[in-house]
């Protein structure tokens, strides 16, 4: 059997693993969850926030496109 680690983390758990680590005491549901938190960081940071999802808040303004001067009113 692998290690659970490899299990959460390789995206193979299944409802009946998930149970046997609980079964198993909070310490082992609490380690997993941290470790599935510390890979989702991982993941994000590899990613940046380039998700066409990200709202402009979330983006640094130097990867945002520059913004188009409308034409000013007359006077």
């Amino acid at each position: 059997m692998k290690p659970f680690t490899d299990i959460v983390l390789g995206g193979d758990l299944t409802e009946a693993q998930a149970y046997e680590m609980v079964r198993r005491g909070p310490e082992a549901a609490v380690f997993a969850l941290l470790q599935l938190a510390k890979r989702v960081a991982e993941l994000e940071r590899q990613l940046g926030n380039s998700s066409p999802t990200a709202s402009s808040g979330m983006k640094p303004s130097d990867e945002k496109p520059p913004v188009q001067g409308g034409s000013k009113p007359p006077g």
